[in-house]
């Protein structure tokens, strides 16, 4: 939908959810989250998405927080077409489903 989000995906077979989470950062950007923290998981109607092509889901966000990572930020050619890091209260339009999570962030981090 040409807006911005957080990096993510479908967990694998017999996968973890937290190895999915750096796997999936490391793809989508080529860092190497370490400690990462649980912060919520969201469902429910906050999370139905109608993607352009017509199909309907209802995510399941389970999101983590890391200030610790390594390695340079790269494109994901298949799936980034841009890569940035934001402030939180300076942020790009973001895809709809994201919209409860960086609510919950901004008030968590900048209160």
């Amino acid at each position: 939908n040409h807006q911005w989000s957080h990096p993510g995906g479908a967990v694998e077979i017999g996968e973890a959810v937290e190895d999915t989470v750096k796997r999936e950062v490391f793809e989508e950007t080529g860092l190497r989250v370490q400690n990462l923290e649980i912060f919520n998981i969201y469902s429910g109607e906050s999370q139905h998405y109608i993607y352009p092509n017509g199909d309907e889901v209802y995510f399941v966000n389970v999101i983590y927080i890391s200030e610790e990572f390594e390695g340079t930020p790269t494109l994901d050619q298949d799936e980034t077409k841009d890569l940035q890091f934001f402030d939180l209260d300076s942020l790009p339009p973001m895809t709809p489903n994201n919209q409860t999570i960086l609510e919950d962030l901004k008030k968590a981090i900048l209160s």
